[in-house]
Parts: structure tokens; sequence; C-alpha cells
């Protein structure tokens, strides 16, 4: 029984530092992926001219999870609902990054979007959208960077957790 013990604490601790490293790497992957929405959008406002909803419903048929998820809720959310703002309804869909690796900034990042949407003219919201392509690229810029490094010491950290929780435990 000791030792059954031992190996399930053993593989949690290996277990956790291989889900840290994979968090990392998903990061990056749902950043590059918010870069793709980010020139969506772009695209969307600034040359089809077309409404929100309407480009929120085209991007999400577009775009992998969580962002599809997202933009087909928000898109729904604008359909039902005609009183409430987009910076309520794009709070009110952030579920959809639940799991999704990206961090609190990332997420606040993509809030402040959701914020200046639909309230500016035209030329105001494409350089909005600019403006957080770089610093969206800017970040994957570093985290890419570091994430070799990251993802093997988390690694690591896990095999050595694992290995000294069996030495304590013996």
């Amino acid at each position: 029984m000791r030792f059954v013990g031992i190996s399930i604490m053993a593989a949690a601790v290996l277990a956790l530092g291989f889900r840290y490293s994979l968090n990392a790497r998903k990061r990056i992957r749902n950043l590059r992926l918010m870069q793709t929405v980010l020139r969506m959008l772009k695209g969307e406002i600034g040359f089809s001219g077309r409404v929100l909803e309407e480009a929120f419903d085209d991007i999400s048929r577009r775009v992998e999870e969580p962002f599809s998820e997202f933009f087909a809720g928000i898109s729904r959310k604008m359909q039902n609902r005609k009183g409430d703002g987009l910076a309520q309804l794009w709070q009110e869909s952030e579920d959809a990054f639940q799991g999704s690796g990206l961090k609190k900034e990332d997420l606040e990042l993509f809030r402040k979007l959701g914020s200046e949407l639909g309230f500016l003219d035209v030329d105001m919201q494409l350089r909005t959208l600019e403006l957080l392509e770089v610093q969206v690229k800017e970040s994957v810029e570093h985290l890419e960077k570091n994430c070799e490094a990251s993802c093997r010491m988390y690694q690591s950290l896990g095999i050595l957790g694992a290995l000294t929780v069996i030495v304590v435990m013996l």
C-alpha cells in the first residue's frame, strides 16, 4: 500500500511539471491565434466595413478554439440583447478562455480591445487593433525566446520532484 501511495504522489508531481510545460506552449499557440484574430478584425472592420455582430460571427467560423467559442458567444449575445454594451458582452464571454493557457495579462490586453471596439470611429479602431497586434507580437517573441528553456525546466523539476518524493517517502 505504501508503494502505491508513493507511486501516485510521484506521478502527480511528474504530471504537474509536464502540465506547466504544456501550458507554456499552449499560451504561445493561443497568442499567435490572437494575432490572427486581430488581423481578421482589421480586415472585417477596415476593408469589409461589416457590422461587428456579423464580423464576430464570421470570425467564429474561421478560427479555432477558444476564440471561435468566444466570438460565437458574443455574436449570439449581440443578436439577443440590443441594450448591452460590447464591453459587458465581451467580459461575459471570457469564460471561453478557461484552460487556454492564456495568463491574466494576456486576457487584460484582449479585454482592452473589447472596451474600445464599437465606440471609436473606424480609423481609431484600426489603430487600436494595430497597437494590440504589435503588443501581442512582442509577447509572442519574448515567450518563444524563453519557451524551450522554461519548458525543459518545468519538465526537469517535475522529474526531480517525483524522484524527491520517492526518496523521502522510502
